[in-house]
C-alpha cells in the first residue's frame, strides 16, 4: 500500500543514516518487492538506501519452511509473519 511505502521509506532512511542495525527477512529480493509499481520514486529511494547501507544474505533452500511448519501443525494454530528486528 502507498502509505506503507512512504512511511517505511522515511523510517528506514532515518534508522540507516543513524547507524541502526536492521535484520529483516523476505521471501523476495529487495528489487522485487514493488512489482505493482506503486509510488516508484519513494520505492527507488528506499531501495537505494537499503542497497547502500545493508548487506543481503541469501539463504537458499529447497524447503519452504512456512509450508513445512503448517503441515506439522495440523492441530495447532500458528502464524508466520514478516518481521523487522532492531538491535
Amino acid at each position: 500500500d502507498v502509505f506503507a511505502i512512504v512511511a517505511l521509506s522515511g523510517i528506514l532512511s532515518r534508522l540507516l543514516s543513524s547507524g541502526t542495525i536492521i535484520v529483516a527477512t523476505s521471501n523476495r529480493a529487495p528489487k522485487d518487492l514493488n512489482e505493482a509499481g506503486m509510488v516508484p520514486e519513494f520505492f527507488q529511494n528506499l531501495l537505494s538506501n537499503l542497497e547502500k547501507h545493508c548487506e543481503k544474505v541469501l539463504v537458499g533452500s529447497e524447503i519452504d519452511y512456512r509450508r513445512f511448519i503448517a503441515q506439522r501443525s495440523v492441530n495447532r494454530v500458528s502464524a508466520n509473519l514478516p518481521f523487522i528486528t532492531f538491535i
